[in-house]
């Protein structure tokens, strides 16, 4: 019997519908024997939502695993409050490696804000070639890109030609990354350098794995706001994402979205206005500045 593909995603329940639409877009361009088992993160999704989400894929294809936020990172560990908007739930991949069971020797990890429309199994294969991870470099490129990148890079004494990677798509040898304390590494490196963080964990994770990772086709993390004839995976990076009312996304890669997005149990989504994702971004931004307020007391 061949191998399983262990697949890790995070999300809360307002994003349950990519986690829906991801998922198909895997499983209808899904080319080999392996089964997928994966393990969702689950920050608040309703009983409903996992319902309609189990609904939507194969049952023979996809294991579907769930595991409530709270019992992934340790109650110790005291996550960053950093100033973005990005959601909580970014945090939680740092774990990801420790929720699989031991005879997973590596993982993937994506971000739910994405499609897939390359063969999944052709990622997991990737040589690893030794190094702790797998990921495709940001259009920012290097670790001194004014606009991202590590602002106090020079201060960690990083070359300003670092390679800068995108995390959103992560291949993780599981065995290197908890021996190496991977997860807790990054969170003390970002509560250390809290006013210098961009893009949350990312500025993290390319801190500790700097030069310790493997370079993937950018085409397995292709941005949505760029034009590409054929990638094997989209990336919805804008804060609009295509499940709101406004987003700056390529048309042609929002209507690939809305293709596989039929096909699952929200085939009849209506997008959410830009009033209620304006609420809901100041709610996660709100709660973040609360959790940096509490971390002072």
């Amino acid at each position: 019997m061949p191998d399983s593909i262990y697949l890790t995603l995070s999300s809360d329940n307002y994003y349950a519908p990519m986690v829906a639409t991801l998922l198909k877009s895997i499983e209808q361009n899904y080319q080999s024997a392996e089964t997928i088992e994966v393990y969702i993160i689950d920050d608040g999704i309703s009983a409903t939502n996992r319902k309609r989400i189990e609904a939507s894929v194969r049952a023979d294809l996809f294991h579907i695993h769930w595991h409530p936020a709270k019992s992934v990172v340790p109650a110790t560990v005291k996550l960053p409050a950093d100033k973005s908007a990005l959601p909580m739930t970014t945090y939680l991949r740092l774990y990801a490696p420790y929720i699989v069971p031991p005879e997973a020797r590596r993982l993937l990890y994506l971000d739910v804000d994405m499609l897939v429309l390359g063969n999944i199994a052709d990622l997991w294969h990737t040589d690893l070639r030794g190094c702790v991870c797998a990921a495709v470099q940001d259009v920012g490129q290097t670790v001194s890109c004014a606009w991202a990148g590590i602002r106090n890079y020079r201060e960690l004494g990083m070359d300003p030609d670092t390679k800068y990677f995108n995390a959103g798509v992560l291949l993780m040898d599981v065995q290197q990354w908890r021996e190496a304390d991977i997860a807790n590494r990054v969170i003390r490196c970002m509560n250390d350098n809290l006013k210098h963080v961009t893009c949350a964990d990312q500025y993290g994770l390319n801190v500790v794995l700097m030069n310790q990772w493997v370079q993937l086709d950018p085409r397995w993390n292709w941005f949505s706001t760029l034009p590409h004839a054929a990638p094997y995976l989209i990336h919805f990076v804008s804060v609009d994402k295509p499940i709101f009312a406004a987003c700056s996304s390529d048309k042609h890669f929002l209507d690939l979205f809305f293709t596989y997005m039929r096909q699952t149990s929200w085939k009849n989504f209506q997008p959410i206005s830009n009033q209620s994702r304006f609420f809901h971004k100041v709610y996660r931004k709100g709660k973040k500045i609360s959790m940096h307020m509490l971390a002072r007391l």
